[in-house]
This record gives C-alpha cells, sequence and structure tokens, in this order.
C-alpha cells in the first residue's frame, strides 16, 4: 500500500521518497513524527504521472542547459580575472572610505574626525594637514583612564619577527609588558636546540630568504619568514656544536679536512657520547629553568611596580624558585654525591634558614587570608605545592623536550644517511636511488621537525613562561590605510 525509496544518504541524515495513498497521510504523519523526520510536500498537481514526468524531464534538460551557458560565460571572465581582482580591491578600498566618513561628525561647515594615533607619527600628521588644509583645528591628548586603548608594538627589525608570536597568544594589554624583546631570545635558542642540525638549519634559512625575495607576502607571513630565518641561521651555530650537519653526512664523506674542521667546532656530540648526551639533556633543563626563574622575576618586578609593599607577596615564590636548587646542589655537594665542592657550611646553613622562613612566610600569609581551619591548611599546601612543583619542577623539566626533539632530529638524519649507503651498491639504480632517497628523505625529515621545533618551542613560551606574568587581551591597532588583497603598488 506504500512506496519507499532512499535517494541520498550520508552520516547525519536521510533522504527518503514515500509514496502512499491520501487515506493514510495521518496514520503516516503521525510514524514520521515518532522518528522526527521531517516532510518535505510537493505542490498538488492533477495530470497523469507521465505528464508529470515528462515536465520533469524538460526541467532538467532546460537547467542543465542554463548550467552549460553559465559555465560558458564564466569562462570567458577568467582572462579577465586580473582586471575583476583589480577593481575588486579599488572598489572595495572606496567602500571602506565611505564607511570612516560616514562616522564623522559634521555639519554643513566643518566636520569632526576622532581617532587613536602613535607619538611617533604626530609630527607627521601635524605637517601634512596643515599643508593640505588652510583652516584645520587640531587637538591632542592623552588616553584617558579606563578608555579602550588600541596597542601598537614597536621593537627594533631583530625583534620584530617575533611579535608574530606574541600576537597568535594575545596582543598585550595597552598598559602592559610587549614580551616580544625577551621572547626572542628564548624563542630562537629553543627551536634551534630542537632542530640541533647546521644543515637544516642551512636550508630553513635559505628556504625562508627565497620566500622573502621572491614573494609578496601578507605583513604576517613576511614576520614568520624572518622569524624561520633567523631561527635557522641559529640551528646552524647549534647543529655545529653539536656536530651535526645531515645527521653524520660529515663522516661518510671521504674529506678528512671536513671531519677535522666539524670537530674543532663540535662542543657536544650527544649522539655519539652517552655522556656528552646527558650533559645535553641537563643543558637542557638548565635553559628551562632560567626561562622560568626569569617569568617569575618579571612578574615579582610587575608585582612590587604596580602594588609597592603589596607586591612583596610575590618574593616568596622567586626565593624559592633561586633558593632551593641551590640548598639541593649545596646538599649534595655536603653529602660527597658531587664531584665537586659547592658553597660553604655557612652557606648552607643560612639558606636552609631562609627557605624555612619563606615556607613559613607561605603558611601564615594562607591562614591569614583563607576562612576555617581546612581551608587554611589547604591553600597553605597547595601554595607551596605550586611553587615547588609547579615552578620549579614541573615547568623546568617541560624542556626536556628539547633534549628529546634535538636527538630525534639527528637520529632519523642517521637513519636516513644509512638508508643512502645500503641503497648506493645496487645495481644500476642505486645511485639514482640514492639521491632520491636522500633528498626526500632530509626534505621531509626537515619538514616535520621545523613543524615540531616551532610548535613545542611556542607551547613552552606560552605555557611555562608568558603564565608567571604576562597579560593579554588587548586590542590591535589598526591605522586608516587602504587594505589590498589581490593588489600590491610598487
Amino acid at each position: 500500500y506504500y512506496y519507499i525509496e532512499t535517494i541520498k544518504e550520508d552520516k547525519k541524515q536521510v533522504l527518503f521518497l514515500i509514496i502512499y495513498h491520501q487515506e493514510k497521510e495521518k496514520k503516516f504523519s503521525l510514524l514520521l513524527s515518532r522518528y522526527n523526520a521531517t516532510p518535505q510536500k510537493f505542490l498538488p498537481f492533477h495530470s497523469s504521472a507521465a505528464a508529470v514526468l515528462s515536465f520533469i524531464q524538460e526541467r532538467l534538460a532546460k537547467n542543465e542547459e542554463d548550467i552549460s551557458r553559465l559555465n560558458n560565460e564564466i569562462r570567458k571572465f577568467v582572462a579577465e580575472r586580473n582586471k575583476i581582482l583589480v577593481l575588486l580591491d579599488y572598489y572595495s578600498s572606496l567602500k571602506e572610505q565611505e564607511d570612516i566618513q560616514s562616522s564623522f561628525g559634521q555639519t554643513k561647515s566643518v566636520f569632526l574626525l576622532t581617532g587613536w594615533i602613535t607619538k611617533r607619527a604626530l609630527p607627521n600628521l601635524k605637517r601634512h594637514l596643515k599643508e593640505r588644509f588652510p583652516v584645520v583645528a587640531l587637538y591632542f591628548r592623552d588616553p584617558e583612564k579606563g578608555e579602550d586603548v588600541p596597542t601598537v608594538l614597536e621593537n627594533r627589525a631583530l625583534v620584530e619577527p617575533f611579535e608574530a608570536v606574541t600576537d597568535l597568544y594575545g596582543r598585550p594589554l595597552y598598559k602592559g609588558m610587549d614580551p616580544s624583546g625577551l621572547l626572542s631570545i628564548f624563542f630562537i635558542l629553543c627551536f634551534a636546540t630542537c632542530l640541533s642540525d647546521s644543515g637544516y638549519g642551512l636550508l630553513l634559512a635559505i628556504f625562508s630568504f627565497v620566500l622573502l625575495k621572491k614573494l609578496h607576502l601578507s605583513e604576517m607571513g613576511k614576520r614568520l619568514c624572518r622569524l624561520f630565518l633567523f631561527s635557522g641561521l641559529a640551528t646552524i651555530v647549534v647543529g655545529a656544536m653539536t656536530g651535526s650537519c645531515f645527521g653524520d653526512l660529515l663522516e661518510r664523506m671521504p674529506f678528512p679536512p671536513l671531519k677535522r674542521f666539524k670537530e674543532t667546532l663540535t662542543f657536544l656530540a650527544p649522539i655519539e657520547d652517552p655522556q656528552d648526551m646527558m650533559r645535553f639533556f641537563y643543558l637542557a633543563l638548565l635553559f628551562g629553568y632560567l626561562q622560568v626563574s626569569s617569568g617569575v622575576m618579571i612578574k615579582l618586578a610587575k608585582s612590587i611596580r604596580g602594588y609597592g609593599a603589596a607586591g612583596l607577596k610575590n618574593l616568596a615564590p622567586f626565593l624559592i624558585q633561586l633558593g632551593l636548587p641551590l640548598w639541593i646542589l649545596a646538599l649534595l655537594s655536603r653529602r660527597e654525591i658531587l664531584p665537586f665542592s659547592f658553597l660553604g657550611d655557612s652557606f648552607f646553613y643560612c639558606l636552609s634558614a631562609l627557605l624555612i622562613f619563606v615556607f613559613l612566610f607561605v603558611v601564615f600569609q594562607q591562614f591569614a587570608e583563607q576562612q576555617g581551619i581546612f581551608m587554611k591548611c589547604f591553600w597553605a599546601g597547595y601554595s607551596i605545592y605550586g611553587m615547588v612543583v609547579g615552578n620549579l619542577l614541573s615547568d623546568t623539566l617541560s624542556y626536556s623536550r628539547l633534549f628529546a626533539l634535538g636527538m630525534t632530529t639527528g637520529l632519523l638524519a642517521i637513519v636516513i644517511n644509512q638508508l643512502v649507503s645500503l641503497a648506493l651498491p645496487t645495481p644500476y639504480l642505486g645511485v639514482i636511488l640514492g639521491i632520491l632517497i636522500f633528498c626526500f628523505g632530509h626534505l621531509f625529515n626537515l619538514g616535520i621537525n621545523v613543524l615540531g621545533a616551532y610548535v613545542h618551542t611556542s607551547r613552552l613560551q606560552y605555557l611555562e613562561f608568558f603564565t608567571k606574568f604576562y597579560e593579554a587581551g588587548g586590542r590591535v591597532f589598526k591605522p586608516f590605510r587602504i587594505e589590498r588583497k589581490y593588489t600590491i603598488i610598487t
């Protein structure tokens, strides 16, 4: 008594057709509503089924003709695509100008324009306005308290590329601190340690330089290319110090002068020497400790500058961050676990007393601020736990990924070189196969490790460094100017 057919089906829904007699409409409507089906009713028709089918086929043929005609017309415009894009940019800029002008306060004789401008651009603005307009009144003032002031980042050319990393996390507040300068040092060293191969650093620097010179990039694209250029140059230095150039390629080549040159530059050989591998690991942790400590120190400085004596409550994390590692080293030295003497007995006892005082200060502080004995004890313990385990141990140990990624890059490069050595003796195709493995293998290794170095380095800056002191949430300063998407005027 009915006909059902599935027309189309995907992961989320099914389109189906049901044909039934009008007398059964109520029954089918209840059935469809039970399964949350959405009916799509057709317009009523009074012709025969054959006539309706013929009408539908004619409409389909007409639609196909229209589609073919429109495609042909579109193809005619392909040759004019560049002109159309130029016109699109032109009229988009005109529209933007009209939108800006519509916000002016104006009468029949005058108009009023207000906006933000940087102090550096202020003299040029005054000069141009007075040159172009004989009668103009200018009034300038500093931002008032509570105003939503946009933020401009102004750094030197070497630091400017790292503003991209800062902006991806969030633009700093107007009264906040721009971390790009300090970030640039830590970022470039983290990235170079993750990649840690001079050959890969050279390729990355060359590739970034070519992109900068040959392509018309957006402002963000230029910053990222310069960032990778600087990071590639730093990787060349770190790779030379760790003795890695496309893995162990220099050792496999029959050129003794190259080997001797590499040995003179090598400071650590973590892949060849287990002791150097552990030194590399310790250096990664030391680097992490220094960056985390600098973040804690900046937080203390900001707190004192903003709140005066009340900001000294952040002195406890700073003293624990600096004092506890020194105390541990002194203790290991006293028990002759370390192969060298570290500080004296008097310093050890003074440091012990200072740390005990700091821990007691944290406990008393929480007891004074919290209500109820349970909350007092909980927050006292949690505060000490956060300072010791959070800042000192957990955040510092996160930098072990620098060691892991640096070792991975070199080991994969050595594996690729070994595969090339196995392929070369193959008759007839050995040389071609070896070249293909070498090129594609090292390019693949470079690609995945550059991606890993960027992602993990950014993660360390965002989670282990910025969280200590940085306040994002600022509004980007967008000056009124013509924004072109498809055209470049030189």
